[in-house]
């Protein structure tokens, strides 16, 4: 897989359970957030996109400990295995400590995406710009 992007977000006090730590459906807003950020500056804002959107058909996550408000995370997002319409991400999500060093992962997840034509509701070829970038 190639490293497609890095983001870094603050987890919100609203983001705990009742455990007091991070639920864990959060993390996929949070692994959302990247994919959108990434394909937002890829794209120039969807510029030359409209019509067409990437559609999750499948996603899972590994928990692999807490994470306890205030954090920061780093996520890291990588991308491959394109097919015609579609291609494979993983995500590695790090806790940043005072200094912004990565620590050992929290959660590691997987999706696979499809790009679609909207009035169609139907997969289409990937965009020669998100080609480029996986290859």
């Amino acid at each position: 897989m190639k490293h497609l992007f890095t983001h870094d977000l603050s987890v919100r006090w609203g983001d705990m359970d009742a455990q007091q730590h991070i639920n864990n459906s959060v993390f996929f807003r949070y692994v959302e957030d990247a994919r959108v950020a990434w394909l937002m500056a890829l794209t120039n804002g969807w510029r030359g996109l409209d019509g067409q959107a990437s559609v999750v058909v499948h996603t899972a996550m590994t928990f692999l400990q807490p994470v306890h408000y205030p954090a920061r995370l780093r996520l890291t997002l990588r991308g491959g295995n394109a097919g015609r319409s579609s291609f494979e991400t993983t995500v590695t999500i790090q806790p940043l400590d005072a200094h912004g060093e990565p620590g050992a992962a929290v959660a590691e997840g997987t999706a696979k995406i499809v790009w679609c034509d909207q009035s169609t509701g139907k997969s289409m070829p990937l965009p020669e710009i998100v080609r480029a970038r996986l290859e």
